[in-house]
């Protein structure tokens, strides 16, 4: 009797053919779902940010594009990252500057001349800018948690670079040159002299940030970079009559820090 209660007690709660038992599977019920991770670490990703290029003189405000791809192995993240800056960058200056006296026999350099023996008056105009800015990097860094990637940067930077002096004066009539008795008296004459450059020049970038998974496939991130450029030099000697008068040299050794905010897209 008490076999049977059983069994029509079963039967009751969920009928089955008489002499067969239920599978266990559907005595279980549905499997509770489980949450996916918040982040894989691994992937392409594209990525927009804004910030500011802070420089020895002035700050300047910036935008840009990146690119990368992580490898996630363990909790360690690695891959190469691309970023290109929109940074306008752009620098007048103007200079004058009266020769030194003919006992001298100085050179020129930023504001130089060389020795005169009669007074006279220069200056130079300058500008420079920068066409493009960019950095190649690897990125290394450690998942802390599902959705916290500290993580350092170090690779090239690469910007192309556009410098122009103009120097105009004039000299009065009188004896030029290192050493006043070695050269016939001259006529008065205008001084002008003109010297561009253009070139890409690449230097070294170094950094770290912050990368915060929002979702599986979005992030932010908040980035640092430290970027050094050799010295460039631009040297604009100046003449008059055939003879060198004075020249300006113009030098650019473009270093800054680069603070910026982002978003980051997964695929």
């Amino acid at each position: 009797m008490c076999s049977k209660a059983i069994t029509c007690g079963i039967s009751a709660s969920r009928p089955f053919p008489r002499g067969l038992s239920p599978d266990p599977a559907d005595l279980a019920g549905p499997p509770f779902p489980v949450a996916a991770p918040a982040t894989t670490g691994a992937g392409l990703y594209l990525g927009g940010f804004a910030g500011a290029n802070f420089l020895a003189e002035k700050t300047l405000g910036l935008g840009g594009l990146e690119l990368g791809y992580s490898y996630q192995v363990g909790r360690f993240v690695f891959g190469p990252r691309i970023d290109a800056f929109w940074r306008p960058d752009s620098s007048e200056s103007f200079y004058q500057w009266t020769p030194a006296p003919a006992s001298s026999g100085s050179g020129f350099g930023r504001g130089g001349s060389r020795g005169l023996g009669a007074p006279a008056q220069f200056q130079a105009a300058n500008h420079v800018s920068a066409s493009f800015f960019s950095t190649v990097v690897g990125r290394f860094g450690y998942e802390v948690s599902d959705n916290f990637l500290p993580y350092f940067t170090a690779g090239l930077v690469a910007s192309g670079l556009s410098m122009d002096t103009s120097v105009t004066g004039s000299m009065p009539s009188g004896r030029w040159g290192f050493r006043q008795s070695d050269l016939p008296p001259r006529r008065s004459a205008r001084v002008y002299s003109a010297n561009s450059l253009n070139q890409t020049r690449t230097g070294l970038t170094a950094g770290g940030g912050f990368e915060y998974r929002l979702t599986r496939n979005w992030s932010l991130q908040l980035d640092y970079k430290y970027f050094a450029f050799p010295k460039v030099t631009l040297e604009t000697p100046a003449y008059a009559n055939g003879v060198q008068v004075t020249g300006f040299r113009l030098w650019d050794k473009g270093w800054g820090n680069i603070l910026s905010l982002g978003a980051i897209r997964y695929f």
